[in-house]
Parts: C-alpha cells; sequence; structure tokens
C-alpha cells in the first residue's frame, strides 16, 4: 500500500510570510494571551455544549443515498447507466476476464521462466532468479489462481493506464501551458482517500471487478502521467536542436527523438502505476474484486497471522517480480547478441516449447505447497505469545484505552465545547503556518460538524495521536541511530522496504488475534505500518550531514556523542520532521484498516460504507479524512519548520 499526502492550502511565498496577529498592533504575547482567556471563558459559559449540535446537519449522505436507491431502480432502463456505465464495466470485464482465462491456462512455471529470461539478459543471474522466484511464489504457496487474478487486474488497470495516461503525458509533455491545467488535477487525484473512488465505482458500476478497475485506473494514472510527461519534456535540447536541424516534423521528434530518450522515464511510470495498482488490491477486495485482497480480508476474519502473512508476501513477491522486469528493460544486455531480434525470437520459441510441454504434462499447479510450513510456526508463536503474555498483555491494553485514548476522546469531544475545539485549532494554525490555514481549520472543521462526523473524527484523532506518538518515539531514535552507521542501515533496508510493501491490513492480524477488537490493534497495527516510513528519511536525513561540520567539531574535541546531538541532528533536522510527517500520513492512511479491527471511529464508517454499500457515508468519511489530513499534514510542516529554525540557530 503505497504511501498517502494530502493536498494543502497554498503555501505562503518564500518572499513574504504572513504576520501572526499582533505585529500590527498589541504585543504578540499580549495577543496571545489575550485568545487564551477568550477562549477560557467561552468553555466556561459553553461548559454543557460538548459534541456538534445535531440539529445543524446538513444529511449529505442522506441525498446521496437517494440517488443510490434511484440508481439500483433505474439502473437497466435509464440510459446514463445502459448507454455509458454499464458497457464501461462490459469492456473492463471483458478484457479482465480475457486476460486471467489466458494466465490460468499457463503452466505454473511459464511466468517465472519469461522473468527469468527477461532480467537474464542484463547478465544480472542472482536477480534473474530472484524475480523467477517471486512469481513462483504464489503457486508454491497454494496461491496461483488468486494470484493470477491480482496479475490480471493489475495488467488491465495498467493498460487502460497507458490507454489515457500516455497521450495526456505527451500533450503535457510537449506543450508547457498544458502541465499547469493537469498539474492540479493528478496532485488532486492522488490525494484523496481510495475509498472515495471506490464508493461512486460501486454506484454506478455495481459489486465486482469492474468498480475496482475504475478506481484503481482513477488512482494510479497519476504516476504515468507525471512521469512519463518528464522525461519528455526533459530531452535536452540540443536533441531536439539536432532533429530540427535535420527537418524533422513534430510528429518524427516526438517519436525518433524525445520518446526513445525519455523511455527510462516512461519505464519509471509504468512500474509506478503498478505499484499503486498493487496497492488497490486490499481495497478494491471490499467491493467483490477478488483476488489476493480477498485472501487477506478472510485471514483477518480466520485471524490467522501465518496464513495473512503468506498472503501478504504474495502481493510483495508480484510487486518485485514485476519491478525487477520492468528495470531490466532499460539496462543493456551483457553480450551484444541478447540485443537483437533474434534473442526475443528465440525466447518466444523456447516460451512456446514450454507451454505447450507444461499443457501436455498437466503442470498447471504447481507439484507440492509450502503454506503451511510457514503459515503454522507463525501462528503457534503468535498463539504462544497470547497465551504467555496475555494478562500484562491485557493490563497493558486496558490502560492504554482506558488512561488515555478514552479521556482523550472525551476531553475533545465532551468536556471542551466545539467552538473552543474549532478556536483553539485555529489559532494553533494561525501560529503555526498563517491566517490562510487558520481560515481553512475554522471551515473545515465547521463542516466535518456539519456533515455529522463529528463524534467519529474525535475518536478517530485520539487513536491517531497514540499510534503518531508510538511510531515517532521508535522511528526517530532507530533512524538517527542507523544513520550514523550505513552498513547496518544496508542491512536493515530489505526488511524496511517489505514492511513499507506488505498489504497494511497484514499488521492488524496478528494484534487483533492477541487483543482481540478495540482500540489497540488499530492502534499497533498503524504505528507498526508508518514506523518504517519515519526510519528511512531520519537516516536519510542524518546520514546526508556535511561531513566538515563533523570533522571541524572533532577538531574542537567534541565526543561523538556531542557531535551526534550538538551537530548532526540540528542540521538533519529538517529531514527528521520530513520522516514526522510522513509518519502523520502514513498513519492517515491506515484509517480504513483501523475499521476493519473494531475501533470505533471513520475507519468503521469506511468499511461500512463500502460493504453495505452506503455510498453517502463512505462519501462524508471520506472528505473528513480529506480535512483532518490536510490539517494534519500543514500543522505538522508548520512545527517542523519552527522547530527546524531553532534547531539551526544553535548550531
Amino acid at each position: 500500500m503505497t504511501s498517502t499526502t494530502h493536498s494543502a492550502p497554498p503555501a505562503e511565498t518564500s518572499g513574504a510570510r504572513e504576520a501572526n496577529p499582533g505585529e500590527r498592533g498589541l504585543p504578540t504575547r499580549i495577543w496571545w494571551l489575550a485568545s487564551g482567556v477568550a477562549l477560557i471563558i467561552v468553555q466556561i459559559v459553553l461548559t454543557s455544549t460538548g459534541a456538534f449540535p445535531t440539529n445543524w446537519y446538513v444529511e449529505l449522505a442522506e441525498q446521496v443515498n437517494r440517488f443510490q436507491k434511484w440508481s439500483a431502480v433505474n439502473r437497466l432502463t435509464n440510459p446514463l447507466f445502459t448507454g455509458f456505465f454499464d458497457p464501461l464495466g462490459d469492456a473492463a470485464q471483458w478484457l479482465y476476464e480475457l486476460i486471467l482465462d489466458a494466465g490460468l491456462s499457463l503452466p505454473w512455471f511459464w511466468l517465472p521462466l519469461l522473468a527469468f529470461a527477461v532480467v537474464a539478459r542484463t547478465g544480472r543471474w542472482g536477480t534473474a532468479l530472484f524475480a523467477a522466484v517471486c512469481f513462483a511464489y504464489g503457486p508454491l504457496v497454494g496461491l496461483s489462481e488468486q494470484s493470477m487474478q491480482t496479475v490480471a487486474l493489475s495488467l488491465v488497470c495498467v493498460l487502460i493506464c497507458v490507454a489515457i495516461g500516455a497521450p495526456i503525458a505527451i500533450w503535457v509533455g510537449t506543450r508547457p501551458h498544458a502541465d499547469r491545467i493537469i498539474r492540479p488535477i493528478v496532485d488532486a487525484l492522488q490525494s484523496l482517500p481510495v475509498t472515495l473512488y471506490l464508493g461512486p465505482a460501486a454506484l454506478f458500476l455495481g459489486i465486482g471487478v469492474s468498480p475496482a478497475i475504475v478506481a484503481t485506473v482513477i488512482f494510479a494514472v497519476g504516476p504515468l502521467i507525471r512521469i512519463m510527461a518528464f522525461g519528455i519534456r526533459d530531452v535536452p535540447a540540443a536533441s531536439v536542436e539536432a532533429g530540427q536541424m535535420f527537418g524533422s516534423t513534430p510528429r518524427q521528434l516526438l517519436w525518433k527523438v524525445r520518446v526513445p530518450q525519455a523511455v527510462p522515464a516512461i519505464l519509471t511510470g509504468l512500474n509506478q502505476t503498478i505499484m499503486a495498482a498493487l496497492s488497490m488490491v486490499v481495497v478494491g477486495a471490499l467491493v467483490g474484486a477478488g483476488g489476493l485482497g480477498a485472501e487477506v480480508f478472510q485471514t483477518l476474519t480466520q485471524r490467522s497471522p501465518g496464513r495473512g502473512l503468506v498472503v501478504g508476501l504474495a502481493i510483495v513477491a508480484i510487486a518485485i517480480a514485476f519491478d525487477r522486469c520492468l528495470r531490466s528493460l532499460v539496462e543493456r544486455p551483457a553480450k551484444p547478441w541478447m540485443a537483437g531480434r533474434n534473442f526475443w525470437f528465440g525466447l518466444a520459441g523456447l516460451l512456446a516449447v514450454a507451454y505447450v510441454v507444461g499443457r501436455l504434462a498437466g503442470w498447471r499447479a504447481a507439484p507440492w505447497t509450502i503454506e503451511q510450513d510457514i503459515a503454522e510456526p507463525i501462528d503457534d508463536l503468535v498463539v504462544w505469545i497470547r497465551d504467555t503474555f496475555g494478562t500484562p498483555l491485557q493490563s497493558v491494553n486496558d490502560f492504554v484505552v482506558g488512561d488515555i485514548a478514552i479521556p482523550i476522546r472525551d476531553l475533545l469531544g465532551k468536556n471542551l465545547a466545539w467552538p473552543v475545539v474549532i478556536g483553539a485549532t485555529a489559532l494553533l494554525s494561525w501560529r503555526l503556518v498563517g491566517w490562510r490555514l487558520a481560515v481553512f481549520a475554522v471551515l473545515g472543521l465547521i463542516a466535518i460538524g456539519l456533515l455529522g462526523r463529528w463524534s467519529s473524527s474525535i475518536e478517530t484523532l485520539a487513536q491517531l495521536l497514540l499510534a503518531v506518538a508510538l511510531a515517532i518515539s521508535i522511528a526517530i531514535p532507530v533512524g538517527i541511530f542507523l544513520g550514523t552507521r550505513p552498513r547496518l542501515e544496508t542491512a536493515v533496508g530489505p526488511l524496511l522496504e517489505t514492511l513499507q510493501t506488505l498489504p497494511s491490513v497484514i499488521y492488524a492480524i496478528p494484534f487483533t488475534m492477541i487483543f482481540a477488537v478495540g482500540y489497540m490493534p488499530g492502534i499497533l497495527s498503524t504505528a507498526l505500518y508508518a514506523i518504517p516510513a519515519g526510519v528511512r528519511l531520519a537516516a536519510l536525513a542524518v546520514r546526508r550531514v556535511d561531513q566538515q561540520s563533523l570533522e571541524a567539531s572533532t577538531m574542537f574535541g567534541a565526543t561523538g556523542w556531542q557531535r551526534l546531538i550538538g551537530v548532526r541532528v540540528p542540521m538533519a533536522f529538517d529531514g527528521i520532521m520530513l520522516g514526522v510527517n510522513q509518519v502523520i500520513m502514513m498513519s492517515m492512511s491506515m484509517v480504513l484498516i483501523t475499521g476493519l479491527t473494531g475501533s470505533q471511529g471513520l475507519g468503521y464508517e469506511l468499511v461500512s460504507g463500502l460493504r453495505k454499500p452506503d455510498v453517502g457515508l463512505n462519501l462524508e468519511a471520506g472528505i473528513t479524512i480529506v480535512i483532518m489530513g490536510i490539517l494534519l499534514d500543514r500543522l505538522s510542516h508548520g512545527l517542523g519548520k519552527r522547530l527546524s529554525e531553532r534547531s539551526r540557530s544553535k548550531v
């Protein structure tokens, strides 16, 4: 599950910072003191006012659900469905079934053989073998059909993304003004929660593979457009001028100069699109897409962490195999004969022979599977942890939920009057960023209240605060430690990459088995999912500190600890705070998963809205998450900027 970044209000220009209140008139401290006193007075006056008034709700969900009921009644007769949405869904379904049927007819070793040959032409035999093993993993753990369903779904989405995104990318890459039109749209498509795509897609296309394909295409086409357009636009001017000197037309310049030199960027865009499509596998299963995503949800219901890890690794294996194969296409072959047509003709012949032999021998499925060998020890380990440490773990659960999470929820949602919460958030936004974010905070929080999502957003915020605090307390120290030890960081790198690639729901399974449903599995799985991003960014920031500054501090007699605290950390503070920001954003992307673990709040509403389906509820919860994500993103950026300025001033 790729990481999620929310769009934000326009940042201040570098030339002028927004004036804080008090800089024009009363001294700043007096202004802030007066504002704090005013909030206290409002709280005293509105002591009995807690949650947002229910009689102010705008009932957006009710209006959307009316349209949902109308669409269900008129789906078979209305031209909107019979003339557009039904043919669109049928075409996507037909293409998916075509690729799936072709894939299921292949012997189990055919895709691994193809991956090995494609990568081996570069001379990287170890990488070729690894790519082959990744494609063979699904059949070897008894997930051959589910893996092929996921591969087929991803390939369909990529083909549609190319058909839609390539022309747009060419237009953007060759027309500077087009970038100003398309960039905001692409940013918005990548920033919105994926559930906002699934709800409307299910509304117009029904339940099944079709809405999952449409939602995935909307989510995954952005990276292809952005990266491919950049590659075409970034072609050296000298190459373009040379083509013009030889009399090339604009079309010839595009296909004979720009596109060939942009091939590495195009393949990178394809790679990122495939990764984005695979990150939608689990979420797409909520609307009936099937494949490995459905298996993941089944393991969550069965509370089998071993089986969950087996399925999660199958998704990771497919992602890695695609990645290695696409990367190999831009590398030079190890030998000249591997670059010619004879190699590809020979490969096609080899694959044809392998297909015929495999079909005649009946080798469609792997002769043995190793699923139980992987899953059972993990299940036994989790059961042992639960049975051995059940009492102390339950005490920790009771303390975290009863003494921290619920008091935070009650403080923000019941004890403090809602105008005080909005006012305090606006003042904090003004202090850290500027008045524009303060206005957005007021309007956004009022919109959350009017949508009827005030209580559920407070519930989610309480869980997020605990998960983020836990993740930061682990990720930043570990990242700083690894940043000072490059060899150890290199050794740990594959583990961090795997943790970031695993479907996020996998983290919830063992915690749900140990703690049962509730707050704790959601908090712990969110923290575990967000930690790798914080570790990698903090380590990168510390590692890139200027060596001359470190040498200068050593010359002045600083110890290793003094160099770390007095030089490395202050100079790396911008990167460290970026890691903190990414921890927050990664935690926000786990809101849906917390709903699957029994936690109340926006996650539960998202899951409920997708399963019923209740598009109105899904839309309201999705809008609320967008508003919360923007606020948390901008506030964390503002706090990081201020702390970074103070840190650098001490160096």
